[in-house]
């Protein structure tokens, strides 16, 4: 079975993700800034590179499941800098990492916030237009 290694996996879909793949037989792997699962097997902030390259390391994942982010609007406007080490920084991380490693795959789970909202029903190339920290 293949390595499984999520991202914000004590989150809604995180831990909705590992829950069932665990009942499929995938070897799973789970990390997060909280302990508050059994979905957890690492707990740090995902933005400490030296942790997470180490983790990557050690786990050496097939797929990367990355769910992890500040989801939280005003959490986001009032610490730009931070929301976008952990949106933005650790997801450049996790797929430089997969760029080094032949034929291993990252599935990103995004958000409809990077549009404005102004017309709906977005396709894969829709342009983004984020009027929001987060979206940004």
């Amino acid at each position: 079975m293949k390595r499984i290694l999520i991202t914000g996996s004590s989150g809604l879909i995180g831990s909705y993700l590992y829950k069932n793949l665990e009942i499929e037989g995938y070897q799973l792997m789970g990390i997060d800034k909280d302990n508050g699962s059994d979905s957890v097997d690492f707990t740090f902030d995902i933005t400490n590179k030296k942790i997470l390259q180490s983790i990557l390391k050690h786990v050496n994942p097939e797929i990367i499941i990355h769910t992890a982010a500040i989801k939280d609007l005003k959490t986001c406007e009032q610490n730009p800098q931070k929301a976008f080490q952990t949106n933005y920084g650790s997801t450049l991380d996790l797929i430089n990492y997969i760029k080094k490693v032949v034929g291993r795959k990252i599935i990103y789970i995004s958000s409809d916030v990077v549009f404005d909202g102004r017309t709906g029903n977005y396709k894969v190339d829709s342009i983004p237009n984020p009027i929001n920290t987060y979206g940004e």
